[in-house]
């Protein structure tokens, strides 16, 4: 069952932690981490992530819009400028990219990415599987310990995305 914290940080309206193009260092982390360090709370699920990330945009004025891959090259250079709180403009300068860019599977289905496929079938390719996604997010603390049959959607990524560890893990 999914609680409400966690139904609204699924949704596109919150900002997930990893579903951003911003540079290195870029002055939005500094205000992410100092409103964490003011508003700390471990009791929330999410609420030192997603949460404090989309209350800093939020305070900031900065476009929160998230937008698909098909979108993002037009967006990242054609991007209108919105009203910001003055001096924070360079705060403001990223682009949210919809969850569905790294976290096409939701967390109660990771599972699914280890099941073998039926006798006679073979999955179709990963595009097909997750249309504009950049990559497939599997929720470790759930399948860290699952083998990886042959065949799988997971065989299939880790074959082709990290073959030297394919070859060399005791799971895979």
């Amino acid at each position: 069952m999914v609680d409400g914290d966690e139904k609204r940080v699924m949704s596109d309206t919150i900002l997930a932690n990893g579903i951003h193009r911003m540079r290195r260092q870029h002055p939005m982390f500094l205000s992410v981490m100092r409103h964490i360090a003011a508003n700390y709370n471990s009791k929330v699920w999410a609420f030192n992530g997603p949460i404090a990330l989309t209350a800093v945009a939020q305070q900031l004025g900065c476009d929160r819009t998230p937008v698909g891959l098909d979108r993002l090259l037009n967006v990242t250079n054609n991007r209108t400028s919105q009203t910001i709180q003055p001096d924070h403009t360079e705060e403001c300068d990223w682009v949210a990219l919809k969850s569905s860019v790294f976290l096409p599977v939701h967390w109660t289905q990771a599972k699914t990415l280890f099941q073998s496929p039926k006798k006679n079938e073979t999955f179709p390719p990963l595009e097909a599987l997750y249309p504009g996604s950049l990559g497939v997010h599997y929720t470790n603390h759930i399948t860290k310990n699952l083998k990886v049959p042959p065949g799988s959607i997971m065989q299939v990524i880790a074959s082709g995305s990290c073959p030297v560890i394919f070859e060399k893990h005791p799971l895979l």
